[in-house]
């Protein structure tokens, strides 16, 4: 409930802002004239700063500078429309039931009309963030709540503060403690439902396990949610050079959710093994570039997939590969070579000593999710469970930044990077050491025999 916890502060905050923005054109007096002119500047304040406090922070959820802008622009665009609309639409009710001469319930209920209203525009702009309509369902429930729980609130505080401030200051409005906390617990109200409707009706969602932001998770609730270093996607993966743009696909499929490769050099990783396109179960690790994501479904576990739907694809993609469950695909190294980094001034990549030839090297898997896979190594690359050129982030015992390995023309230059477990050769802990083939070099519970 961590995210329903920020949605409310975020929420209140904008209460409180459009309070002290839209308190200076409160009526001094009861005329009609301005009461209208204080209504409309408290409901487009109100609607837009609301809206907008929001919408930033379910950009800020999503991950990226772009889903906060889109936040603030959509929540700035349905806040101008939304806010004078639910404020006509509440004094409207308010009205309708009996006015300044009408009962509790009256204003309760006006207030709710216009909190539904706001809610309305901040459910628009949820939508339009997360591009979800799942999540706009979501927000007009939180508007209707909120807006009931605003209306009791701005009732009660008038009837708590009413009578003292009505002695002291003798005529004119004395609504302004009222508004304020009416205001407060309309924002709040509006995002912390936003937030506990999300939680509790969320059925799959990816929670980042291992790279930058690590813990932070996005529901699975469009229909094709894109995984990649784009600003735009759904899931916005940075960090990691050798995360493409458009890197892979949650597809919705029925009841089922696939993993799609968009066809990266690099590709996918499910559980350790590089896959094209895989129905997901509960728990499963997806592996993209150096992160891992950890799929989660509320029920616990996938229902069986049907015959037919792992022959015939899914409809929003026919061009792409049919699905497979993971014992079905082959084993295949997750680049089908050790990849050093292009750049040459990267430091991981060093070149022989000039004028002496350095030998080849093919590391053979003989162990883990990685056996009898094969890795040429020409020149020099690190191994660990964030470096890009052996898939190893399924395996806790290895470091991020575990080993390294050299060839040379005498043999392969094995050097721990000051790992936490230790790397061995044929058994033996080393710091480092000239392996040759035959030998086995062991990292974290991966072993590897050189050839």
């Amino acid at each position: 409930m961590g995210r329903a916890l920020f949605m409310f502060l975020v929420g209140s905050l904008a209460g409180i802002v459009s309070f002290m923005i839209s308190e200076p054109f409160a009526a001094r007096a009861t005329t009609d004239q301005e009461w209208a002119r204080h209504s409309s500047v408290f409901g487009i304040v109100s609607g837009i700063l609301i809206a907008a406090f929001l919408g930033m922070a379910s950009g800020n959820a999503q991950g990226s500078r772009t889903h906060v802008l889109r936040g603030l622009g959509a929540g700035v665009l349905m806040g101008f429309i939304f806010g004078p609309i639910g404020i006509a639409f509440g004094n409207a009710l308010f009205a309708t039931l009996g006015g300044q001469g009408g009962s509790y319930i009256s204003r309760v209920i006006g207030w709710t009309g216009f909190g539904a209203f706001i809610g309305l525009g901040a459910a628009a702009t949820e939508g339009i963030v997360a591009r979800s309509l799942i999540r706009t369902y979501q927000a007009v429930v939180g508007g209707l709540l909120g807006g009931l729980a605003g209306g009791f609130a701005f009732e009660t505080a008038a009837m708590v503060f009413g009578k003292s401030l009505a002695s002291v200051q003798g005529s004119g409005d004395i609504a302004g403690p009222s508004r304020a906390i009416g205001l407060t617990l309309l924002g709040g109200g509006i995002g912390l439902l936003i937030g506990i409707i999300e939680a509790l009706s969320k059925r799959a969602w990816v929670r980042l396990v291992l790279g930058r932001n690590e813990g932070k998770e996005w529901a699975i609730d469009v229909p094709h949610a894109v995984i990649g270093r784009s600003e735009t996607a759904h899931i916005p993966l940075f960090g990691d050079p050798n995360v493409a743009p458009h890197h892979a696909s949650i597809v919705k499929q029925g009841a089922h959710f696939l993993l799609v490769d968009a066809g990266t050099p690099m590709g996918v990783g499910l559980n350790g093994a590089r896959v094209q396109q895989v129905a997901l179960n509960h728990g499963d690790m997806i592996n993209i570039g150096g992160l891992n994501l950890e799929f989660r479904l509320k029920a616990g576990r996938s229902p069986q997939m049907a015959p037919e739907m792992l022959r015939g694809g899914y409809a929003a993609g026919p061009q792409m590969p049919h699905p497979m469950q993971p014992t079905q695909m082959p084993m295949q190294p997750m680049p089908t070579q050790a990849m050093p980094v292009q750049n040459q001034s990267f430091p991981t990549q060093a070149f022989p000593t000039q004028g002496v030839q350095a030998q080849s090297f093919t590391l053979v898997a003989t162990t883990g999710p990685l056996t009898g896979q094969r890795f040429p190594v020409t020149t020099r690359l690190e191994l660990g469970r964030e470096m890009p050129t052996i898939p190893m982030s399924f395996d806790t015992m290895a470091s991020r930044r575990h080993a390294s390995l050299e060839p040379s023309h005498s043999g392969l230059m094995v050097t721990d990077l000051g790992s936490k477990n230790g790397t061995t050769v044929n058994g033996q802990r080393i710091s480092q050491q000239i392996a040759q083939r035959g030998d086995t070099v062991q990292i974290g519970t991966t072993a590897f025999r050189i050839e």
